[in-house]
């Protein structure tokens, strides 16, 4: 995961991109976050200084596994 660089004015500097591998199969390489996922609305970026990355997960998916790497 690339972190998201965000201008002093609060404008995007750089997207955040990530790397997922899911039961071992590389499934997205290198994509480009359009910032907050929303249920209703367009996604942006807002300014942290820090955050923890949250994955979720629908189900029972016992036997199955996601990861995402740092770049």
């Amino acid at each position: 995961m690339d972190r998201p660089n965000v201008n002093e004015d609060g404008s995007l500097k750089t997207p955040a991109y990530v790397t997922v591998f899911f039961n071992g199969v590389l499934v997205q390489n290198h994509f480009e976050l359009k910032g907050q996922t929303l249920y209703i609305g367009h996604t942006f970026y807002k300014k942290y200084d820090a955050a923890p990355i949250k994955l979720q997960a629908h189900g029972d998916h016992r036997s199955q596994s996601a990861s995402a790497i740092s770049g």
